[in-house]
């Protein structure tokens, strides 16, 4: 039964190169346009993965500093520092270049996320 415990409800679970396990959603046109993309959901929601590059405005910066939700609407649901995933960052956590920001939220609010993010 799709949804039941320990299924999946949208997508075949994959490994990430991270080891962990995430769902490749194939049904949102925006999957097959985004590399990022993790997730698509029929009520436009997406999960993707940002990553904040070396050198960023936020490196060294905590969560809190960026105003994500309050400027875009997006949640930050984990960040991935090398082989270690840090699910629901607090706002005082401490943001590194290189770190991967999985985030959640709309096709727009993503997309203007990811831009703030990539800031330098």
């Amino acid at each position: 039964m799709p949804g039941g415990v320990g299924q999946p409800l949208l997508g075949d679970p994959v490994q990430d190169e991270f080891g962990g396990r995430v769902e490749r959603g194939q049904t949102g046109r925006d999957a097959r346009h985004t590399q990022g993309v993790l997730h698509t959901t029929d009520p436009g929601l997406v999960a993707e993965r940002v990553e904040l590059p070396a050198g960023s405005f936020w490196d060294g910066r905590v969560v809190g500093d960026t105003r994500m939700r309050t400027e875009t609407g997006v949640s930050i649901v984990a960040v991935l520092r090398r082989a270690v995933a840090w699910p629901s960052p607090s706002p005082d956590f401490r943001l590194a270049g290189g770190d991967t920001l999985v985030v959640i939220g709309t096709r727009e609010g993503v997309a203007v996320a990811a831009a703030l993010l990539r800031r330098s």
